[in-house]
């Protein structure tokens, strides 16, 4: 199953001139289902809010995510956090979509299944997220 990934087109100024602090922020990520139309130039939560699950584990607001870090290497700055999880969900789920609850913005989101929704029935989720970082820029 391919997982596609999306910024909002104010994701890069929000994280540059530091409206967002992926560390010090409180950054959460909330699963969507299909009733979720992804628009790039979304600057709020209204639309996902009305499109968020509900399961008898899910916490409406998602889970906030930890060891959010941004990691500079040689030529290279990356924002990585641990891979969100949920226990024994059972919800039909889209989208997984890292916002900052503290600004109220949303920053990612990925599409779980191109094809269709992904089926939990009591089962546990795992966000996982790319071990290079949700997003990676390279100096050149």
């Amino acid at each position: 199953m391919a997982v596609n990934a999306y910024l909002y087109n104010d994701t890069p100024h929000l994280i540059n001139d530091r409206t967002i602090d992926w560390e010090s922020d409180t950054i959460k990520a909330m699963l969507l289902d299909n009733t979720y139309s992804f628009a790039a130039a979304e600057t709020d939560l209204t639309n996902a809010n009305a499109a968020e699950i509900s399961s008898a584990n899910y916490v409406a607001g998602g889970v906030a995510m930890t060891n959010c870090l941004n990691v500079q290497d040689t030529g290279k700055s990356s924002l990585d956090a641990a891979d969100p999880s949920w226990t024994a969900l059972t919800a039909d789920v889209k989208w997984l979509l890292v916002y900052s609850a503290t600004a109220s913005k949303p920053l990612i989101i990925f599409d779980l299944n191109s094809a269709g929704v992904v089926s939990l029935v009591g089962v546990d989720f795992v966000g996982q997220l790319n071990a290079a970082g949700l997003i990676s820029l390279t100096n050149q």
